[in-house]
């Protein structure tokens, strides 16, 4: 018979600080990793809340498959 796979890819989100107080432009500060079955996959990623609260500022949260960059989102931060 004939057998069939399908290439398991490597997601990523990163969390980059923009323009934050107290953190350097362009610092990452959280990322998340997942693994799809395919390009055609669903999935999420979840960030863990840092124990004093996110700092208020703008970041962007880049997404990656293999380590491409596929999308990135600005957004943020208030009290």
């Amino acid at each position: 018979g004939e057998s069939t796979w399908e290439l398991v890819e490597r997601s990523g989100l990163r969390l980059i600080a923009e323009k934050v107080e107290d953190v350097p432009p362009d610092q990452k500060v959280d990322e998340a990793f997942a693994f799809a079955d395919g390009r055609n996959s669903l999935g999420s990623f979840t960030l863990s809340r840092p124990e004093d609260g996110w700092v208020p500022g703008y970041y962007r949260a880049e997404f990656y498959v293999d380590e491409a960059l596929e999308e990135t989102v600005k957004l943020k931060i208030t009290n």
